[in-house]
């Protein structure tokens, strides 16, 4: 059971590279959002005489959402009893935690040229990642405390 909500909890932070996970706290109070997809593949404003490129890809806030995504392939294959090894846990354990690390950097990994010095921080999908990756960190980690 804490296995299945692990493997849920981890599907749910990949999905949430589509809300908003990235403010950007211009000049006079103004803020921007970008979504997970945005700040991590790139995003680029196509005007009529010049394209703005405000994100480029990056590829450190890639590989948060790609560790999630093994972690959950590990305890999957572990449910289906594909893999029986115990140290399958705690390499799901550790994918997850270091992904929740990742998630909550999302900021600092963002790689814009446009925004340099400015003001960048955590928005709900982020954060939301990040608490959920986490959990499901220590779901698994109980799990293989507890199994015999």
């Amino acid at each position: 059971m804490l296995e299945c909500t692990a493997v849920l909890l981890g599907i749910v932070a990949v999905c949430m590279i589509f809300v908003h996970s990235l403010t950007v706290n211009l000049a006079l109070g103004a803020t921007a959002e970008y979504t997970g997809l945005q700040a991590t593949f790139g995003y680029t404003a196509k005007g009529t005489l010049v394209d703005v490129v405000h994100f480029s890809f990056s590829f450190m806030n890639l590989l948060s959402y790609l560790l999630v995504l093994a972690a959950v392939v590990l305890v999957v294959l572990r449910l289906a009893n594909v893999v029986k090894a115990k140290a399958v846990d705690w390499i799901a354990v550790i994918l997850f935690v270091v992904a929740g690390v990742l998630f909550f950097l999302m900021p600092q990994l963002a790689v814009s040229e446009l925004y340099n010095g400015v003001t960048k921080t955590l928005a709900v999908g982020a954060i939301l990642s990040a608490v959920f990756s986490l959990v499901a960190g220590a779901l698994v980690c109980v799990k293989a405390v507890l199994k015999k």
